[in-house]
């Protein structure tokens, strides 16, 4: 097992698996780091209504952290104070080893109920809940009450009106392509002067 002191390991980033505290006297250092990634964690839940998708990145980082940093401290009592399952700090807080009870995976549901199935045991294992399928419901509904039967919990709602609106295409314009002629030899080019706005004098003096 790699030994290292709080400060390197709080400050190198991820924890590795094979790393231990040089001291458990160090403990109460790390637990201080959990506390406050505590703290940032309530904070960031606070702004995950507001940043869901930041705020859901940042905040499963910060509860990596406290994982590793909970495997590290349980690493270092395992190591250096295995006779030890209590380890006070005072003004900080404590730490108590524990096991959790022994519990079952199970990995092929399908073969579970059909050893279930085969033992007689199945009713007792899976429950069965049952679904209406509601499209298939109206339809039958409407069905009964068509012939005059009147049918419980279900209640009749008159469609309301709405209205659709259709817009006609616009035609497109044909895309219209300017070519200069071509000037041969011989032929003068004809000069066309360029159209100007009349004068406020001469707008006077138009017959209207």
């Amino acid at each position: 097992m790699n030994k290292q002191n709080a400060y390197e390991i709080l400050t190198s980033g991820a924890i590795p698996d094979d790393v231990c505290l040089d001291s458990v006297y160090e403990i109460d250092q790390v637990l201080m780091r959990i506390k406050e990634l505590n703290d940032q964690l309530d904070h960031l839940k606070g702004l995950k209504k507001y940043r869901v998708d930041s705020a859901n990145m940042a905040i499963q980082d910060v509860e990596d952290k406290i994982e590793q940093i909970r495997g590290l401290i349980h690493r270092t009592m395992v190591e250096l104070s295995p006779g030890e399952k209590v380890l006070q700090f005072p003004s900080i807080g404590k730490v108590a080893r524990r096991k959790t009870p022994d519990s079952w995976c199970i990995e092929d549901e399908e073969s579970l109920i059909a050893f279930l199935d085969s033992k007689g045991l199945k009713d007792s294992a899976v429950k069965v809940k049952e679904v209406l399928d509601i499209k298939a419901a109206k339809k039958i509904i409407e069905d009964l009450a068509s012939q005059g039967e009147t049918v419980p919990g279900a209640v009749k709602q008159e469609g309301s009106e709405s209205i659709s609106i259709t817009f006609e295409e616009t035609p497109k314009l044909a895309k219209v392509t300017t070519v200069k002629p071509k000037i041969g030899k011989g032929e003068v080019k004809a000069s066309v002067k360029p159209s100007t706005k009349p004068s406020l004098d001469e707008l006077d003096n138009l017959d209207v």
